[in-house]
């Protein structure tokens, strides 16, 4: 029989190895972005309440973009595009994704004292990194400082690079 102490303490070290199994586990944060092919996952949205909504999203090797008119309703029309990338096409994505210092950008951007206005959110996995990052009302620079209610270039660049990928103009 085991006493509550004991119990404790196995408790204690299977939490413990499993923090190191999930730890050896985890991507290497540090890790540079790669720079050709597809990634494990990418996502990226970009919209607001009273707004559009714009979404990309990779399945398998297509990028499948979505929009959605302001009050759009479930059953209402939506806008969709797939495409396949080419290998130059996920390169000068690559590029734009490393001019934009996305591997730099933090976890969550807030204005403060904004309630409505506009979201986004992102994530990039690779087998050695993986990125996820939001905001609301405030966007990224290339150093990952903060930009309250306007989009600094880098972040329109990327948004930019998001449209070539998916072969559109002005989606995003």
């Amino acid at each position: 029989m085991y006493s509550t102490r004991h119990v404790h303490f196995d408790l204690r070290a299977l939490a413990l190895s499993g923090a190191i199994a999930l730890t050896s586990a985890c991507v290497d944060i540090t890790a540079p972005l790669q720079h050709e092919g597809r990634p494990v996952a990418l996502e990226f949205s970009i919209g607001g309440f009273f707004a559009s909504s714009r979404q990309i999203q990779l399945r398998g090797d297509t990028i499948v973009a979505r929009r959605t008119m302001a009050g759009w309703q479930p059953g209402s029309p939506l806008d969709s595009v797939r495409v396949v990338p080419s290998a130059d096409a996920w390169r000068a994505f690559w590029k734009a994704a490393d001019a934009a210092g996305v591997q730099k950008w933090h976890p969550e951007y807030n204005a403060e004292n904004v309630i409505d206005g506009e979201g986004w959110s992102i994530r990039i996995a690779s087998p050695a990194r993986e990125i996820n990052s939001f905001g609301s009302n405030a966007y990224p620079d290339r150093s990952g400082h903060e930009h309250e209610l306007e989009m600094p270039a880098e972040f329109l660049a990327f948004k930019a690079a998001l449209n070539a990928l998916a072969g559109v103009s002005n989606w995003f």
